[in-house]
């Protein structure tokens, strides 16, 4: 049995939870009026998804745990395990590389937050929301290894959530950032 996808989709999960922490560290000080803090209204979608993204990563982590010793217990393919593996950390490295883009500008926007600035840098030069597509290749990563209808189903959620969001987001950066 390969757990190379659950160990993929576990450092995706353990980067969120460290990204999490580090911005309620950062965000911190901008509370105490020393930088100001620019917002906007937050739809009841994107407050829930702050939480509904670590529950999808959970049962994600699960179905992967429990689908070769129960549901699936043929093992993938070489070219499906690497494939797998090459999207899955092609996603851990997006997500890097977009957190080392934004540097200081990292906003939890799934808060109601804005950056200090609208990055165009790094992979925000061809893509406006890397660190979604990051996420969304890991689980297609998973996904690819131990194919099953429960894992798309998970990925389809994540998704649509990800599509709302990244539109309000990007109606409230173009607001406040016109190109």
């Amino acid at each position: 049995m390969s757990y190379l996808p659950v160990l993929i989709l576990a450092a995706g999960l353990v980067a969120n939870i460290a990204i999490y922490k580090r911005q309620h560290r950062r965000f911190g000080t901008r509370d105490s009026g020393r930088v100001e803090k620019r917002s906007y209204a937050a739809s009841r979608p994107t407050r829930l998804f702050r939480h509904v993204k670590y529950a999808l990563y959970l049962a994600a982590l699960a179905y992967l745990l429990l689908n070769p010793l129960v549901l699936n217990p043929v093992q993938p393919s070489p070219a499906r395990l690497l494939l797998g593996a090459l999207v899955g950390v092609s996603g851990l490295v997006l997500l890097f590389l977009s957190l080392e883009a934004l540097g200081e500008n990292y906003a939890p926007c799934d808060q109601g937050v804005l950056p200090r600035s609208r990055v165009r840098h790094g992979p925000y030069r061809t893509l406006k929301h890397p660190m979604y597509v990051a996420n969304i290749l890991q689980l297609v990563g998973a996904a690819i290894v131990s194919f099953g209808a429960l894992i798309v189903v998970l990925i389809l959620v994540y998704s649509c959530f990800v599509a709302l969001i990244a539109r309000e987001e990007n109606a409230a950066l173009d607001r406040h950032f016109p190109v």
